[in-house]
């Protein structure tokens, strides 16, 4: 059985880089404390995660769009293996 140890969640920023319609990779980098102005992670996309368009998709993660998001790390403990 797996147990919560705990939960972090923090605020960074994202640079979309690329998108073709079927995914879009964005650029993840720290806006707080020891992370801030590093590059973090590229994350990708897809609009069916969404329920949108591939023409809506473009909109809405444009190229050089700057997003907000919200990261949520979760740490459990895991059953020892035998």
């Amino acid at each position: 059985m797996e147990s919560t140890i705990a939960v972090n969640k923090k605020r960074v920023f994202g640079k979309v880089e690329f998108n073709d319609g079927w995914f879009a990779e964005i650029q993840t980098f720290g806006i707080e404390g020891v992370e801030k102005n590093i590059l973090l992670d590229i994350i990708q996309v897809h609009p069916e995660e969404m329920t949108l368009s591939e023409q809506q998709f473009r909109q809405e993660f444009g190229v050089g769009s700057m997003l907000d998001i919200t990261t949520i790390t979760e740490l459990r403990r895991l059953k020892r293996m035998a």
